[in-house]
């Protein structure tokens, strides 16, 4: 079994976990160039250079675990948002979060780039399952960001069903 480091970026912070990749082929090299570029991505290297090659090929890989490939999925989304492309990033996120047994960093990259996009009520119940979580509950710093980012999301959510709602011909 092959060992590889996914990185998470968690509220600015890049956090490395080490990751076990089932599989009889040797995933590791792809696997590991998929982590890189999302270190990249930590370290501020230019969007330009950056690239989602490794993590499609490690998702090509077989058989990976869904927790695997939901790892590979969340560092693909966070090269995708590096890049400017927030709706890739958003379909990768939301993938990764749907593989993952846990509420974690998955959950809040997703309510991140649904926000910027203007999708409020994802962004809403990504915070709100946070709020929820363990993953919140450790860290009081984390619980009451993810409170307030919750609290922002309902607001943004409701003003935009009112504009909604004005727009609408009687």
């Amino acid at each position: 079994m092959c060992r590889t480091s996914i990185a998470f970026v968690i509220l600015g912070t890049l956090t490395m976990m080490n990751v076990d990749i089932a599989s009889g082929a040797d995933p590791e090299y792809v696997g590991d160039q998929c982590f890189q570029e999302t270190v990249r991505v930590a370290q501020g290297a230019d969007p330009d250079t950056l690239s989602t090659i490794a993590c499609r090929r490690a998702l090509r890989l077989e058989p990976l675990s869904r927790q695997d490939r939901s790892a590979m999925l969340y560092n693909r989304g966070i090269i995708e948002q590096a890049q400017g492309d927030l709706v890739a990033a958003k379909v990768s996120f939301e993938s990764a979060a749907r593989l993952s047994n846990t509420v974690d960093m998955r959950n809040l990259a997703l309510a991140q780039v649904a926000i910027k996009l203007g999708d409020y009520r994802v962004a809403f119940e990504q915070y709100d399952l946070l709020a929820a979580s363990d993953y919140a509950a450790d860290s009081e710093k984390v619980l009451s960001s993810v409170q307030a980012n919750r609290e922002q999301a309902l607001q943004a959510l409701l003003a935009s069903n009112e504009t909604q709602v004005a727009t609408i011909p009687r």
